[in-house]
């Protein structure tokens, strides 16, 4: 089927017929400048070619294709490098079969806009097919096309791990490494290219990739892969891990990983699933370590994307008791620090989301009495003066991006530190629209893990969180979501918490659709 773009461009060219039209100009392909393509339609572009294009956001990489009368025809222009590796997506299975989600729920790389729900989700989120498809464009999918999504749970703690199917909320995979390891994070994404999701989980002192292997009908296979304790790594004894986050930050096609923790951050490298060359980006130097500088590093949160529009991915890094950091990528994963007046301190949460409709995303920072919006300029991120300022009173640990009220647009939902969870309605598709819209009136909590999916399959994003994990065990919590209508409310309901009788003390959760039953 032809794309919105190229009916225009049809229409246009019917048009244009009585003038200098498309009928009457056999061919696009001695352009100089956009201008000369302007009978193609108002978004058409000159090319290095010299042919016209349209925009279509199913062109992974360059989101542009070439006008039918061009002598390429109808193709996707390449992207600015030559490459096109892309993920190709799988037929999506009946949306309310727990295991028989397509692909659109597995977070991964870059996305080619087929017959399944990644058109829909790309033109909303026009990264999810240029850069990669991250949990933002998975819950796209779940509110878009009825995806469910949300049907398995890792939560990870002091001492354990555990992964739960959120139907019946009974464990399905359970590692408990002992308390050297304290597993505080563990993050799903699809790095063989498979279909199905797999599992990294960061630690004190040790990180793990588990290839997800089957699942029975009541025990999921993770097989480990890949296992380094924190001293083989650049000498680093003790990273205490915090955070994770999966991307292709090479270029060459496959999910690489990135770690951090209060004493530095690791890169990974995954070829052909594989993973090896290890690089130390910084880091406290051990006991007895002369070969690097002591600096505060506490990394506590990291979000990949492209920030200067040269279609590679750049890292943010969030820390906690030190200003947070910019790094620009050059197209293989070397990086470069970039200055950056971001928040000085005090961040507990980085993402990712298009908040205001336009084609760029925005950065949402949320952590010790703060959450700020942040847009790009074209070459970096705007410093922390030129910010949007939701809010600046409660310590916001986590905070999710996602279409609450289904009004096409989208909120943010936070856990807190001491106080209680709450949403942000977007109100006007304008950074400056973001209002309180709901909060946990009857519980004080204190929860560093959330996230948000469809956790019962009802098209609509819940909410679960997770506790502080101090010598405080608490429940996993799941927040349903009860609004009943677009444009006016954003509403939860509290049902008892999960796992009275596993005394969880949870340090982080992440959703992920469960493999269908081999």
């Amino acid at each position: 089927m032809a794309s919105r773009w190229l009916v225009k461009v049809l229409i246009a060219c019917t048009a244009l017929a009585a003038g200098d039209g498309c009928l009457r100009r056999a061919t696009f392909d001695g352009c100089h400048q956009d201008a000369d393509c302007a009978a193609a339609g108002a978004t058409a572009h000159c090319e290095a070619s010299g042919a016209c294009s349209v925009d279509d956001l199913g062109c992974p990489g360059s989101g542009h294709r070439y006008v039918p009368s061009a002598p390429q025809g109808a193709t996707c222009v390449d992207p600015p490098d030559g490459r096109l590796d892309t993920v190709i997506d799988t037929p999506p299975g009946p949306p309310d079969a727990p295991g028989a989600a397509g692909r659109e729920c597995v977070k991964g790389g870059k996305r080619v806009a087929d017959g399944t729900c990644a058109p829909r989700v790309c033109e909303k989120e026009p990264r999810c097919c240029s850069e990669q498809w991250d949990a933002a464009c998975v819950r796209w999918a779940e509110t878009l096309c009825d995806a469910h999504c949300g049907t398995m749970a890792f939560v990870g703690g002091a001492d354990y791990a555990i992964v739960f199917r959120t139907d019946t909320w009974t464990p399905i995979w359970d590692d408990s490494p002992g308390s050297d390891a304290m597993t505080h994070g563990g993050y799903w994404a699809d790095y063989d290219d498979d279909g199905d999701v797999d599992l990294a989980t960061v630690g004190g002192r040790e990180l793990h990739v588990y290839r997800d292997d089957g699942f029975d009908g009541t025990h999921l296979t993770l097989t480990p892969v890949y296992t380094k304790e924190w001293g083989q790594l650049g000498n680093n004894s003790y990273l205490d891990g915090r955070t994770g986050a999966w991307a292709d930050f090479d270029g060459d096609g496959d999910l690489d990983l990135a770690l951090g923790g209060f004493d530095g951050l690791v890169l990974i490298e995954n070829q052909g699933g594989v993973f090896l060359n290890e690089r130390v980006v910084f880091r406290q130097p051990a006991s007895g370590d002369t070969d690097a500088t002591p600096t505060p590093n506490d990394t506590t949160s990291l979000a990949w994307g492209d920030v200067d529009g040269d279609h590679d991915l750049d890292l943010v890094v969030g820390r906690y008791y030190s200003p947070s950091l910019l790094f620009i990528n050059d197209g293989t994963g070397a990086l470069t620090q970039r200055a950056w007046n971001g928040p000085s301190s005090g961040t507990e949460s980085v993402q990712w989301c298009n908040l205001d409709g336009d084609p760029a995303p925005e950065l949402v920072m949320s952590g010790a009495s703060y959450l700020t919006l942040y847009k790009l300029t074209g070459t970096s991120v705007a410093d922390d003066a030129q910010a949007t300022h939701v809010q600046s009173a409660d310590f916001l640990v986590e905070t999710k991006c996602g279409d609450l009220d289904r009004d096409g647009d989208l909120d943010l939902f936070s856990s807190t530190w001491g106080t209680t969870v709450r949403a942000y309605r977007n109100s006007n598709q304008t950074l400056a629209g973001f209002s309180e819209a709901w909060r946990d009136g009857t519980n004080a909590v204190s929860q560093w893990g959330l996230d948000l999916g469809d956790i019962n399959g009802d098209g609509k994003l819940d909410a679960v969180g997770g506790g502080d994990g101090f010598n405080q065990p608490t429940k996993v919590q799941p927040y349903v979501n009860a609004s009943t209508n677009t444009n006016q409310n954003i509403a939860f309901t509290v049902p008892a918490p999960i796992g009275a009788s596993i005394n969880l003390t949870t340090h982080d959760i992440e959703l992920a659709p469960l493999p269908a039953v081999q």
